[in-house]
């Protein structure tokens, strides 16, 4: 009879143990996967080739696989504030003007299209209107579906108008939001 009870309990040991084992190795799964979304475009940005299929794997949770964001590597290399050519810059107190200016990305890898801050300023060099330009207010759907490619260069044109106000001068800066 103890012979038969210390086999069941043998037996028990053995099935909570492999019961224990199982929940480790599904733990450890979870886990993986819990870091796999988590650092799913620092993967992406670092191999390049699973970025499709972490794409494909990111459809039905809806999720999205980004890109690099560096925005000291993104430079505005010229600018430019101007009335527009062949037209009159003030009428019924609004300003047109034209924003020109070039972005580089001077990153090896792709990145985020940036938001950039204009801010317009008096004679006294106070700023009088600053606008944010998000990436779909310079870039055209086609130029929006892709990063900005790494080497990249892009001329950007657009155009403003401010209300009541006089303009003497601008700064613009770039940023992730």
């Amino acid at each position: 009879c103890g012979r038969v009870a210390e086999q069941d309990r043998e037996d028990r040991r053995s099935l909570i143990g492999k019961l224990w084992g199982a929940a480790c190795l599904a733990g450890l799964i979870a886990l993986a996967f819990q870091l796999l979304y988590v650092y799913r475009s620092d993967i992406a940005n670092a191999v390049p080739a699973l970025r499709p299929v972490l794409e494909s794997v990111c459809r039905p949770p809806q999720c999205t696989v980004g890109y690099a964001r560096r925005i000291k590597r993104i430079a505005i290399s010229s600018s430019s504030l101007q009335p527009p050519a062949g037209a009159a810059a003030i009428d019924d107190g609004r300003t047109r003007l034209v924003l020109r200016l070039v972005l580089r990305n001077r990153y090896d890898k792709p990145q985020h299209w940036p938001a950039l801050v204009l801010d317009l300023t008096d004679l006294s060099d106070t700023v009088v209107v600053r606008r944010v330009l998000m990436p779909e207010n310079y870039l055209t759907p086609e130029q929006l579906r892709g990063p900005f490619a790494p080497a990249g260069e892009m001329k950007v044109s657009v155009p403003i108008e401010v209300t009541g106000v006089q303009v003497n001068g601008y700064q613009i800066d770039k940023f992730f939001p």
